[in-house]
């Protein structure tokens, strides 16, 4: 993970809280948050 990988960690986080009552839009993160998280396969 790179610098500009955490800054986008930052920002789902951020904006996730920014919309904290808005399930719609909290659901629409996630997504991003599961496709972003593909890059980063865990090791089993």
């Amino acid at each position: 993970m790179k610098e500009s990988d955490i800054v986008q960690v930052a920002d789902f986080i951020h904006e996730a809280l920014q919309v904290i009552d808005d399930e719609a839009k909290l659901h629409a993160i996630r997504d991003r948050v599961f496709a972003f998280n593909r890059a980063f396969p865990l090791p089993w």
